[in-house]
């Protein structure tokens, strides 16, 4: 399923169904294939506009639903727009939560700890 208009120009699909679960976000330049996205500036119904075309259902706990499939929120849905300064702490706390998930390849010049 493709959502349209996240931003002017941006399209995502997915997750592509293959071994490893990806989104797909179309660009003018290209396609990127991405693990986790992240929603910024989304009103509450363009939120369950797009849950609703990507087949997600809205329940009880939509942002672990959300969260399941690789999409993350910061600064959405909120009735009142949020501080700076709560932007940042969720965003920080979306960082964290991606980056306990991914996993680094070892190789030449990476370090794992």
């Amino acid at each position: 399923m493709t959502t349209a208009g996240l931003r002017t120009g941006l399209h995502a699909s997915g997750p592509l169904e293959s071994t490893r679960r990806q989104w797909a976000v179309h660009t003018a330049n290209g396609v990127l294939l991405a693990d986790h996205i992240v929603v910024t500036r989304c009103a509450q119904s363009q939120l369950r506009r797009m849950l609703a075309e990507l087949g997600i259902a809205i329940g009880q706990n939509l942002v672990a639903a959300m969260r399941a499939v690789g999409m993350h929120l910061v600064g959405v849905g909120e009735l009142i727009t949020p501080t700076p300064k709560e932007v940042l702490r969720q965003a920080k706390a979306v960082g964290q939560a991606i980056s306990s998930k991914v996993a680094l390849p070892a190789g030449p010049g990476i370090a794992t700890a």
